[in-house]
Order: structure tokens, then sequence, then C-alpha cells
């Protein structure tokens, strides 16, 4: 008979969902590793192509990279347990991540940090998603963008004044 033996209606996108009903929900820790490696990767790129882009662009691409920075250390405080930093290094003109396996994230601008704890040039995140709070100021002739890390959320915030 045709037909027989072929598998009746279950496409996979019908599966129960619930917990408990035996489906998965959330991320492996596969996922988890290999989106950090992606986002690792994109920090690194974007960090090394500022020294190629007009001057009026380069302080909103930085303040992109530090946030996504930041948002992993948080990430990797909280799964950790461990605080998590980001030290601005202004001999060398660089920020550094305490992160395994990101690369330092060049700052060929004018970089002010104003950290409210901790160590100075310092925004350290905790396991409990806190972070000692600051401020980063990136600017350049053309240009300036702000990055916000609230000490009480670990949050991040950019702005990009007029």
């Amino acid at each position: 008979m045709p037909g027989q033996g072929a598998r009746s209606g279950s496409t996979g996108a019908d599966r129960d969902l619930r917990p408990g009903a035996g489906g998965t929900a959330g991320f492996t820790l596969v996922e988890m590793l290999v989106t950090l490696a992606v986002l690792a990767l994109a920090l690194t790129l974007a960090s090394r192509s500022l020294g190629g882009m007009p001057a009026g662009q380069r302080p909103a691409r930085l303040s992109g990279a530090i946030a996504a920075e930041i948002g992993l250390l948080r990430a990797e405080a909280l799964r950790t347990g461990r605080s998590a930093s980001l030290v601005f290094d202004a001999a060398g003109g660089r920020f550094l991540s305490s992160r395994p396996g990101a690369g330092p994230i060049a700052a060929p601008l004018h970089v002010t940090v104003e950290a409210a704890g901790g160590e100075p040039g310092e925004i350290r995140l905790l396991p409990d998603g806190s972070s000692t709070g600051g401020r980063i100021v990136l600017r350049d002739a053309a240009a300036q963008s702000i990055v916000s890390v609230s000490a009480l959320t670990g949050r991040v915030r950019r702005d990009e004044p007029r």
C-alpha cells in the first residue's frame, strides 16, 4: 500500500515544549560558547578596523565594541560567580578585558574613564549582576560617544550626543 511505513503527520514543529513535556527550552553550553566566540571575533575585527574609518564614526564604533565587551563580561561574571573587569590601559591606548580569550580593544581616541569604584580606569562586573559603575567617554575631533554602566544593575547604555 502506498504511504505505508511513512511517518504520520509529525513535523517536529508541533513539539510540546511545556516544562516536563520532554522538550528542551533555553540554550546549551555549546550554543552559548559558540555565541561568545562569534562575539569575541566580531569585537576583535571591529577594534582593528578603527584606524581606516572616518574620524566622526570612530567614537560610535568603539563604544559599540566596548558596550558589547562589558555585556560579555557581565554574562561571564553571572555564569562563573567571579568578578570580571574591563580596564583602560592609558599607556597602551587600549582596553583590556579579564574575559578568557578576549583580545585588547584598541582605542585610538581621547578616552576618559570615570569609574565609580575599584581601580582607576576599571569597570568591574560582579557575580550578582551589579558593577562598580562608571562612564567611558570616547572623543575625537568630530564626534563623542559615551558608554555608561549602571552600578546597581550592571546594564550598559550608549549615548551619542548630537
